[in-house]
């Protein structure tokens, strides 16, 4: 059949119809996928017109791993943060924003940045906190932790997140004698890239990657003690201590710069976690990250958790070497008797009480 004139121009207008027709659908295609955008982009800078213009482009690391993080958990806010992401000290802006709205005033950005790049972002910040969920009665040992990192890095800023804030004794008298504690409330989360996280340690497990992976810092769980000076674990940009080949890399104490590419990628784990399986994204993955991108984290070995959580014995009822320990994890969950308070420790003839002795006294002695 031959094409004529006629035909030609019938083909050009169907074909410029099916044209019309694909990239008018890729642009409703992204149109609808607008709103979601907006969503997180508003959990960082409030409510926003939206305007075909208006999608929020990833350009730099910090917005990329913030966008990964808005992606995964629904609870996680930045709103009324407007400084440079890069340079942004999360649990100071927290605590900072919940404190001004309690007070009915706006907190300021600037306040909560971190130095810009040099000298300073050579180490881990000395920012340390605890995560602790439910009305949680603070013990004689957490006490002691505390006490330990203004021993040990007197210019610290530490914090408590949670929920709400921890009760009794020894909560009242750490206020009085380490000054400087401040509380930053978190609503708990309840999934991670929409995985279900059924109790609270695994949300802790989460909300500690957030913060270290955004701003970097400390994290220890609250019964970890300081013992030495930690400068050498602020050098790398990150370090982790291994508590066996068995068990994994320990997550309760953690040295972080910002922007740790370990740590995102083990917080891109979690698209696959599994809240009925203990251990796994905080233990073993990590072990298993560390073989692989070994040029990403240092891996300590035996300044940490020693004695181990099946060597309790040797903390609890013996006397063994700990000149090495730079800190030290008392293993608070298992059958021993733990020391309540300091007259406790006055005559606890074991390596635990050579260890909190040295912590509160700078001496070893027994005290009778």
């Amino acid at each position: 059949m031959r094409m004529t004139l006629k035909h030609l121009f019938v083909l050009c207008i169907i074909s410029t119809s099916i044209g019309i027709y694909i990239l008018s659908h890729i642009r409703l295609y992204k149109l609808c996928r607008l709103p979601e955008n907006m969503k997180i982009k508003q959990r960082v800078y409030g409510p926003l017109k939206i305007t075909n213009e208006d999608t929020w482009k990833v350009k730099t690391a910090a917005q990329k791993l913030l966008h990964m993080i808005l992606e995964s958990d629904s609870t996680f806010s930045l709103l009324g943060f407007d400084g440079p992401l890069e340079r942004m000290d999360l649990l100071c802006w927290m605590y900072l924003s919940q404190t001004a709205t309690k007070r009915g005033l706006k907190a300021n950005s600037s306040d909560c940045l971190q130095p810009p790049p040099g000298k300073e972002w050579k180490t881990v910040p000395k920012n340390v906190f605890y995560i602790i969920y439910g009305a949680y009665n603070f013990t004689f040992l957490n006490y002691m932790s505390a006490f330990s990192i203004r021993r040990v890095i007197p210019d610290a800023n530490i914090y408590v997140i949670g929920d709400q804030s921890p009760i009794g004794f020894w909560w009242r008298k750490l206020l009085e004698d380490v000054h400087g504690v401040k509380i930053v409330y978190r609503t708990r989360p309840q999934r991670i890239f929409n995985q279900t996280i059924k109790i609270k340690p695994h949300a802790t497990d989460v909300i500690r990657l957030q913060i270290l992976i955004l701003s970097g810092g400390i994290y220890l769980d609250p019964d970890i003690l300081f013992l030495r000076p930690i400068d050498h674990f602020r050098q790398p940009v990150l370090t982790m201590g291994l508590i066996d080949p068995a068990t994994g890399i320990g997550n309760g104490l953690i040295f972080a710069k910002r922007h740790s590419k370990f740590l995102e990628y083990w917080y891109e784990s979690y698209r696959n976690f599994n809240s009925s399986i203990w251990g796994v994204h905080s233990m073993a993955i990590p072990l298993k990250l560390s073989k692989i991108y070994s040029h990403l984290i240092k891996v300590d070995k035996g300044h940490i958790y020693h004695p181990n959580w099946f060597e309790l014995d040797k903390l609890f009822l013996k006397v063994v070497p700990w000149d090495k320990n730079v800190a030290v994890h008392m293993w608070t969950h298992h059958q021993y008797r733990l020391p309540q308070s300091l007259k406790d420790t006055d005559t606890l003839n074991t390596t635990a009480g050579q260890m909190l002795r040295y912590v509160y006294y700078n001496d070893t002695r027994l005290r009778r």
